[in-house]
């Protein structure tokens, strides 16, 4: 990313550098992800501000994810689990001002509603997902993509519900699976599919997932057996 060129946009309040680059845990396979935050006058102000970074990035596997500050200091609110990701984890790259510091020190916990309503959420992305499979493979990539990003979200919401949430490329889903009694038909070689269908999907590359559709169904259903074990957990404790 052409930081400077980024951060010459008055607007722009913090570039944080996230993922497995800020771990120091990146291989060949890996994104370099960014968190930006902003303070836009107005939504349109706001996809300018993403255009204009777009612009700036070096590479394909370079991605941003942009937020106003007021959309951020909401998700604070809520002890939202990204932010607690860049809490434990975020590199600053860039900070106009303390707010991105005030924001991270007075993060709450990550509530228990909180992951109830997570978690239900993501059962609607399964319930989506199924749905697409039964109608044929043409989007296979992106249900395989989305069905990665929906397992790794219930793994960070579990293990959040732990105690100390996990972050990283597979192990959240693994820790989630043992948290929650390692019975879940999803095997290890299955979710690294899974992430490889994800980096292609968001790289765009003219590429066929190795998976099949019979392969990505049962991916979706141990899905489902480790929500609805997540869930559970939710409402009994």
């Amino acid at each position: 990313m052409k930081l400077a060129t980024v951060t010459d946009d008055p607007r722009v309040e913090t570039v944080l550098l996230c993922g497995s680059h800020s771990r120091g845990e990146w291989d060949g396979a890996s994104d370099i992800d960014y968190a930006v935050f902003a303070r836009p006058a107005s939504f349109d102000e706001l996809v300018d501000i993403k255009r204009t970074i777009l612009t700036c990035l070096d590479e394909v596997r370079e991605s941003v994810s942009l937020y106003s500050c007021v959309a951020a200091e909401a998700m604070a609110a809520r002890g939202s689990l990204f932010l607690w990701h860049l809490r434990l984890e975020g590199t600053i790259q860039f900070r106009r001002s303390e707010w991105i510091d005030r924001l991270l020190r007075q993060l709450p916990n990550y509530s228990l509603e909180s992951a109830r309503v997570q978690l239900q959420t993501m059962r609607l992305a399964l319930d989506d997902i199924d749905a697409s499979l039964s109608c044929g493979s043409t989007t296979l990539l992106f249900e395989a993509s989305l069905l990665y990003a929906v397992l790794r979200t219930i793994g960070i919401a579990v293990t959040a519900m732990n105690g100390q949430p996990v972050f990283g490329r597979l192990q959240p889903i693994l820790a989630a699976d043992q948290i929650l009694g390692g019975t879940t038909d999803l095997s290890e070689r299955m979710v690294e599919k899974l992430l490889s269908a994800r980096h292609t999907y968001s790289r765009g590359l003219d590429a066929e997932t190795l998976l099949t559709s019979e392969q990505v169904q049962e991916a979706s259903a141990g899905a489902r057996q480790l929500l609805d074990r997540a869930i559970r957990r939710a409402r009994d404790d």
